[in-house]
Parts: C-alpha cells; sequence; structure tokens
C-alpha cells in the first residue's frame, strides 16, 4: 500500500496505542507524517512520545491531551467483564476522563472507540444492512460501555463544541484461534476489520474536515458484498472505503 505524507501533520493522542489496532494505527499516522503521543499501560512500539500510564488517572491524561490537534480513543477493556471490578476504571472513567480533557484543551477531532456489539442482539441483523437510524440493541455490559461512549461523544461535540466521531469496530482477529473461529464462522468473514483497513479508517477519521459528531460504521468489505452494516456512510462522512476483504491484510 503505496503512503502519501500529508501536507497538514498533526500531533495526534492514541490511547490504547499498543493494542492490536492501537499498534498499526500508530505506525500509519506516523508513515502519513503525523507526530504521535501513544498512551498505554504497556509500552507502545511504535509513537513519537511513548507515555505508560493509566486511563483512570486523569492527572496523567490530561497531560497527554494537552497540546495534541486530535485523540483517538482506542484504551479500553476490549471484552465483556464484570462491570464494577474491570469494566469501569478503564471503559467509563478513563472514558470520561479523555472527553474532559478534549473539552478542556479544545482538540480539533476527538475520535471515540465504540464497538458493533452495540447492535448485536437486533433480531433483523443477519437480514439486511443494519443504519445508524435503527439505533442499539445490546448484549452485555461491554457493549453498554460503548454506547455510553457514543452518547459522551455526542454530549461533548454539541455542548462544548469538540468535533467527535465514534466508531462502531468490526472484529479483528487478534490471535491464531480468533482467526481460526472466524473463519469457521458462517458470518464471520462479513464481520472482519482488516490492520490495514483500521488504520487507514482511523487516519481519515482525523484528517476529514467538516464533522461535528457522526456514529461511523467500520469493517472491512464483506466477502458476500452484501454488508451487515452501512459502511457508505463513512465514505460519506470522511472519504473512506474499505479495500480488503477476508483474509486479505491479517
Amino acid at each position: 500500500m503505496a503512503i502519501t505524507p500529508t501536507d497538514k501533520p498533526q500531533l495526534v493522542l492514541v490511547t490504547g496505542a499498543a493494542g492490536a489496532i492501537g499498534t498499526i494505527v500508530c505506525q500509519y499516522l506516523m508513515s502519513r507524517g503525523h507526530h504521535v503521543r501513544a498512551f498505554d499501560l504497556n509500552t507502545s512500539p511504535h509513537g513519537d512520545e511513548i507515555l505508560v500510564a493509566d486511563l483512570a488517572d486523569r492527572a496523567a491524561v490530561r497531560h497527554a491531551v494537552s497540546g495534541c490537534d486530535s485523540v483517538i480513543h482506542l484504551g479500553a477493556y476490549p471484552n465483556n467483564e464484570d462491570f464494577l471490578d474491570v469494566l469501569l476504571k478503564p471503559n467509563v472513567i478513563g472514558l470520561y476522563h479523555v472527553c474532559d480533557a478534549a473539552r478542556e484543551y479544545q482538540v480539533k477531532r476527538l475520535v471515540l472507540a465504540s464497538s458493533v456489539q452495540v447492535i448485536w442482539e437486533m433480531p433483523h441483523r443477519l437480514e439486511r444492512m443494519i443504519t445508524i437510524e435503527d439505533g442499539h440493541a445490546l448484549n452485555n455490559h461491554y457493549a453498554l460501555t460503548k454506547l455510553w461512549a457514543e452518547q459522551m461523544g455526542e454530549l461533548y461535540a454539541k455542548k462544548y463544541n469538540v468535533p467527535t466521531i465514534a466508531v462502531r469496530i468490526g472484529w479483528l482477529p487478534r490471535t491464531q484461534a480468533q482467526f481460526d473461529q472466524m473463519a469457521s464462522s458462517p458470518h464471520g468473514p462479513e464481520m472482519y476489520l482488516s490492520t490495514n483497513d483500521a488504520a487507514t479508517f482511523f487516519t481519515a477519521a482525523i484528517e476529514a474536515p467538516d464533522v461535528t459528531y457522526a456514529v461511523l460504521f467500520l469493517s472491512s468489505k464483506p466477502r458476500s458484498g452484501k454488508p451487515f452494516w452501512d459502511l457508505d456512510l463513512a465514505k460519506r462522512t470522511i472519504g473512506w472505503e474499505p479495500r480488503d476483504t477476508f483474509p486479505q491484510g491479517v
């Protein structure tokens, strides 16, 4: 994939920078010429600045957001777990710290990771394409925290003038076992997200002009050609469209 350097480099904070998506997003942003401030509980392999800290530490988050043009907030506990003991700090308190710091320092774009799990219980999910207007149907507490991320983003966009995009992320296999599970599932390849498509999407999300607030779906092209959700919305909103189909770009 040929990469063209941007003519408008930004200072971008990426939380969850050591994660599966964060790692490739940081790497791609840097290849575009952006200056990446990488924030994670663990040391990130990519970043012009590496910050090892906890999202529950408000002072650390404020320091990380200070001076940034854009924030890509990927940091979270990535699966369903006990709400109070596991999800509350990273997925709720940490989210608040990021959004409120974005308000305080008036970042030009805030991108928040949601999940397609927020629509998982829709009875017609496999029968026709889901749009944002269909709303949500949750199946666990993790999905609840992701819906809250969407609604927190809307609040900060409309009340505090922080331009925000919330992203309902598809299924990016992180291990060989997850890849095998996806490959053997009758619907798994239709929900697939490649590393290449994730990298280009999040870069487009900070570079696209004129977005006040949007919720977008993110996955690669469905193998059947019939998307489960409205992928064209990303093209209309930020000029992005997927290139890969399972198993390309694993």
